[in-house]
């Protein structure tokens, strides 16, 4: 694959106290962010739907230009970095361009598009079928794939050319487990072996914390944590997980001191130090309503979960 085209300055995308409001909305979508990604750096972009998150790389990639504070692309104003734009490989969310076309073609043609002369485009689309393991479907036309390899292809596009960053908004969405993995493997690969710069928006901090460099996390349109995911995972101190799995009757008999997170059917979490936790085993041990009782450590989620709490 084709190595990045240019280093670019001290920092590949600044924001300084961006705000973006939607009309017809009360609260902006963007609530004065700021945050820096430098070259090299795999970002990841937490937050629940409705945060933010795809507001924001929308106006990294200069898509959307700010109410109020500034964005920059190498340097330039984002909606206006034509030049540094071309070095930029960008997937939308439910992206589905060329689709008349197949992977090999959408990925040859949108090389040519960044500025590969034609036989560097067509190495650069065998290299990347190759990286992304299109090869089943790569004669395909892309409205006739299933959206797990759509997903696949439209990633390929994202990063075919001389692109020195690549933005993705939830790539790994409508892939399988095994898929999901591989793909946040190859993105890891991408990063270290050819220096790309990755930004990502993802709903999966479990995985995002084994793979991303930096993590900023969104809470309603405002980073509420920003660094790498071993030094956030440490202002939860030794706070543990603890879920609660019941009926669907059950958070009024949960302990109300708690701040208790419905994350799913029948299934309550909440964080606790160590030393409580012995306490709320016998506090709810007698319950009916309860079928059982997790605890583990702490990770990036449960760090959403406490700032969403206080927000």
């Amino acid at each position: 694959m084709t190595p990045p085209a240019h280093g670019g300055p001290e920092a590949v995308i600044t924001l300084r106290h961006v705000t973006h409001h939607y009309p017809g909305l009360v609260r902006p979508a963007l609530d004065r962010v700021s945050l820096t990604v430098a070259p090299g750096e795999l970002c990841g972009i937490l937050g629940r739907n409705g945060a933010g998150k795809t507001t924001l790389v929308r106006t990294m990639v200069g898509a959307l230009r700010p109410a109020h504070g500034e964005a920059r692309l190498y340097g330039a104003p984002a909606a206006a970095a034509g030049a540094a734009r071309s070095s930029t490989g960008y997937l939308a969310q439910d992206a589905t361009p060329m689709c008349l076309l197949t992977p090999a073609e959408a990925v040859r043609l949108t090389a040519r598009l960044r500025g590969l002369p034609r036989a560097a485009a067509r190495d650069e689309r065998d290299a990347l079928i190759d990286w992304w393991g299109l090869g089943a479907f790569a004669r395909r036309r892309l409205n006739h794939l299933s959206g797990g390899q759509r997903q696949l292809a439209l990633i390929a596009m994202a990063c075919a050319g001389a692109v020195s960053l690549v933005i993705l908004d939830e790539p790994t969405a409508g892939l399988d487990p095994g898929r999901r993995a591989e793909v946040w493997s190859r993105l890891g690969e991408l990063n270290r072996s050819l220096g790309r710069t990755i930004v990502l928006v993802t709903h999966d901090p479990l995985e995002a914390e084994r793979v991303l460099g930096k993590v900023v996390i969104l809470v309603a349109g405002r980073v509420a944590a920003a660094g790498r995911p071993a030094e956030l995972k440490r202002r939860l101190g030794s706070a543990l997980r603890v879920e609660v799995v019941g009926d669907g009757a059950l958070g009024p008999d949960l302990p109300p001191e708690y701040a208790w997170d419905r994350a799913g059917a029948g299934l309550w979490r909440t964080l606790a130090e160590p030393e409580a936790v012995t306490g709320l085993f016998k506090r709810m041990g007698d319950n009916d309503r309860i079928a059982d009782i997790r605890v583990r450590s702490a990770n990036l989620e449960d760090l959403y979960f406490h700032h969403a709490e206080h927000h």
